[in-house]
């Protein structure tokens, strides 16, 4: 038995049920842990990628190797068939478009 002291009266608890309330403590505490948010950089190659980076790539005999796709026209919209309007969409245009003038964009 563990007796505790609240507010002047005595308290006794059973071993059972500190047991119980230390186990639901631990519980909590595990559960707790799993929940708090974390912000991190990635790095490859590096061990210390720079803070304002999502994505650290340092290399000094390789680099980084894009998507490859084959596309139709300078304005082309679709990828495998699929409607792409994002405007940050980074690929490597593996059509050669011989015989015809660069077009301005825009």
């Amino acid at each position: 038995m563990l007796r505790l002291q609240v507010f002047n009266f005595h308290l006794f608890v059973p071993p059972q049920i500190i047991i119980i309330m230390l186990r639901k403590l631990l519980l909590l505490c595990f559960v707790m842990s799993f929940c708090s948010q974390t912000f991190a950089q990635v790095g490859i190659g590096t061990s210390t990628p720079d803070p304002s980076s999502i994505l650290d790539i340092a290399a000094t005999n390789k680099g980084l190797l894009i998507p490859r796709v084959a596309l139709s026209g300078v304005s082309n919209s679709m990828i495998d068939g699929k409607f792409t309007n994002d405007t940050d969409l980074l690929i490597y245009n593996t059509n050669a478009l011989l015989g015809t003038k660069i077009q301005a964009l825009g």
